[in-house]
C-alpha cells in the first residue's frame, strides 16, 4: 500500500524517509525538488495525487511550526495551519484514508506540566490554537480513521542536522558562555523513537489522540548541562535566564512536560533514556574526529 508524506522535507519527514521500514512512499515537498513531487497546500488538488499514486495512508506534518512566525505572518498561518489543512483531512476522511495528524505540546497552556490525554487543552500561544482548531475538528468526524500525535520538541542525533541539542553542542564547542533558559520545561523526544512508532501505527493502523515525547521532563538547562558532562566541557559557563526574556515570542507555555503512559502501554513501547542517546552523539563525534 503507497504512502504519502505531506511536508517532507522539515525534520521529522527527512527522518521519517531515511529510517523508515516502511515501503512505497512518496514525497511532497511545497518548492519543486529532486525525488519529491510538487505539492502546495494552498493550490494544489489532493484527491488527484491520492487518486494518481493510489495513496491508502498519510503522514501529515505540513504547517509553519514557528511560533514567532505564526504570530508575525497571522492571515498566512491561519491559512496554512487552519483553512488548507482542514481542506485536505476532510478529503482523507472522506476517502477513507487512514492518517497521522502532527499537533503539538503547545496545545497545553504550561502552567502544571505532566499533561495526560485526559488533561484539557487551552493555550494563549496562537500556534497552539491552531493545532488546537484541528483537533476539535477532528474530533467531529464520525469516521475516526486517523491518529493524533501530540509532539513534544524533537531531536536528533545526526552532526549535520539542526536540532536543538546538537545546535547547542555546536555552540558549546565555540563559546565559554551560553545562555540557556532555567524555566522551560518539556519531554524531549528522539526521532527515531517517533520513527519507529509512526511505523506501528501505519502497520496497525491504530486511531485516538496520543502524546508522543520522551520519559523524562527536564528544563532546557537540565539537558543542557548532561551534554556539556558527557562531552566534558568543563569551561562553558551556563548562564541562567529566563526563557521569555530570549524568546520572540511572548506566548510560548513554560511547562509543556506530557504523561506518555498511554502510548508506551499501547504499542509496548520503551523511549530511549537521554544518556543513552548522549552516548551515541559522544561516539559520532569522536568518528567524525577520527
Amino acid at each position: 500500500m503507497n504512502t504519502l508524506v505531506i511536508g517532507a522535507t522539515g525534520f521529522i519527514g527527512k527522518n521519517f524517509i531515511r529510517c523508515t521500514k516502511i515501503k512505497n512512499i512518496y514525497k511532497t515537498s511545497s518548492k519543486r525538488k529532486k525525488g519529491f513531487i510538487k505539492f502546495d497546500l494552498r493550490t494544489d488538488n489532493i484527491l488527484e495525487l491520492i487518486k494518481s499514486k493510489n495513496i491508502k495512508k498519510v503522514l501529515f506534518l505540513s504547517a509553519i511550526s514557528n511560533p514567532y512566525e505564526c504570530e508575525l505572518n497571522l492571515k498566512n498561518s491561519n491559512l496554512i495551519n487552519v483553512t488548507y489543512t482542514k481542506k485536505i483531512l476532510n478529503v482523507l476522511i472522506k476517502k477513507n484514508i487512514y492518517f497521522i495528524f502532527f499537533s503539538s505540546e503547545y496545545v497545553f497552556d504550561g502552567k502544571k506540566g505532566n499533561y495526560s490525554e485526559r488533561s484539557t487543552p487551552k493555550t494563549k500561544l496562537l500556534y497552539g490554537n491552531q493545532k488546537l482548531n484541528i483537533e476539535k475538528f477532528l474530533y467531529t468526524k464520525i469516521n475516526k480513521k486517523f491518529a493524533i500525535f501530540r509532539i513534544a520538541k524533537t531531536y536528533g542525533g545526526d552532526i549535520g542536522d539542526k536540532s536543538i541539542f546538537v545546535e547547542f553542542l555546536k555552540s558549546a564547542k565555540k563559546l565559554k558562555k551560553i545562555p540557556v533558559a532555567f524555566d522551560q520545561q518539556f519531554s524531549a523526544l528522539y526521532v527515531k523513537d517517533l520513527i519507529k512508532i509512526i511505523d506501528v501505527f501505519f502497520k496497525r493502523k491504530i486511531k485516538g489522540t496520543y502524546n508522543v515525547c520522551g520519559d523524562e521532563n527536564l528544563s532546557r538547562y537540565e539537558y543542557c548541562k548532561k551534554i556539556l558532562e558527557k562531552f566534558n566541557l568543563k569551561k562553558v559557563n551556563l548562564i541562567k535566564k529566563n526563557f521569555l526574556s530570549m524568546s520572540k515570542s511572548k506566548m510560548i507555555p513554560l511547562n509543556v512536560t506530557m504523561n506518555n503512559k498511554k502510548i508506551k502501554k499501547k504499542i509496548n513501547f520503551r523511549f530511549t533514556k537521554f544518556d543513552f542517546f548522549l552516548n551515541i552523539l559522544k561516539k559520532k563525534y569522536q568518528n567524525e574526529n577520527n
